[in-house]
């Protein structure tokens, strides 16, 4: 049941935003390119919200960095003995 709502929770993290920012600014499919994301967030609620998206995404690519740096350690450790 944990996993089913992980999934759910994590599944809503990544969609409510991109649907937001697709309903909420007109734009065409040309206009999403790296950082769009940032420039939805700032046209919807100004520039504090831009910054959180910023630092998010930050935090968001600093634990994916962090999880495959654990997962070659491991994968290393393994190989040695």
């Amino acid at each position: 049941r944990a996993m089913c709502l992980a999934v759910t929770f994590t599944s809503l993290q990544y969609l409510l935003p991109l649907v937001v920012a697709v309903g909420a600014v007109p734009s065409s499919r040309g206009d999403w390119v790296a950082g769009y994301l940032t420039e939805a967030a700032a046209a919807i609620g100004g520039q504090g919200l831009a910054r959180w998206t910023v630092a998010a995404a930050a935090v968001s690519n600093l634990a994916q960095y962090e999880a495959e740096m654990s997962a070659d350690a491991l994968g290393l450790a393994g190989m040695a003995e």
